[in-house]
């Protein structure tokens, strides 16, 4: 907060991605600040963590969760991409990069389907792994318009979760959304 706080360009705004109107809200702030220039990148950093294995979890717990980690993003993106499409109609000739439109939902890799070494977190892996499928269907869908979808994984950054810390972290995402041009799939890992 502190950075943000100190710099006019910087602005905090509250929202509330299992909520429609914030969304909107958040929407129609950033629309005023960007005007003509449209908006990118979006990075969507939000996740919602149930520890509970498959006994003890509940459809309240299951529902949160997958609202927050999937639906949210989804969401988010679906009002923004007005946004979005006309960043990246500024330089039609551009590439598909994180310069021209980006959409970079940070994802985990406990949402992959193939990583079976661990148990719990079941809520979690669920809406993590429904969060890079809706990532992956974004993709498809905005390559038509110049807008890159993706998601990336962060490392385990200290956190509830995590052991690195947010720099290291950070060292290691940019250097990928530099290099990325839309055809590289949808999944990064760091």
């Amino acid at each position: 907060m502190g950075f943000a706080t100190g710099n006019s360009s910087v602005h905090v705004l509250k929202l509330d991605v299992c909520d429609q109107s914030s969304i909107d809200n958040a929407k129609a702030f950033v629309e005023s600040k960007v005007e003509d220039e449209g908006l990118n990148p979006i990075i969507y950093t939000v996740g919602f963590v149930q520890r509970s294995n498959n006994y003890e979890a509940s459809h309240d717990k299951m529902a949160k969760v997958t609202e927050t980690n999937a639906i949210g993003p989804l969401m988010v993106v679906k009002s923004f991409l007005p946004l979005l499409k006309h960043a990246a109609s500024v330089d039609q000739s551009a590439p598909m990069s994180c310069n021209r439109a980006a959409i970079m939902n940070i994802a985990s890799s406990l949402g992959s389907t193939s990583e079976n070494l661990s148990t719990g977190y079941h809520g979690h892996k669920a809406s993590k792994a429904a969060q890079s499928r809706i990532t992956t269907n974004m993709s498809l869908y905005l390559k038509n318009v110049g807008v890159l979808a993706t998601t990336i994984h962060p490392g385990w950054v200290n956190t509830n979760m995590g052991t690195i810390d947010t720099v290291t972290s950070v060292r290691g995402i940019m250097p990928v959304m530099e290099k990325l041009q839309g055809e590289e799939g949808t999944s990064k890992i760091n």
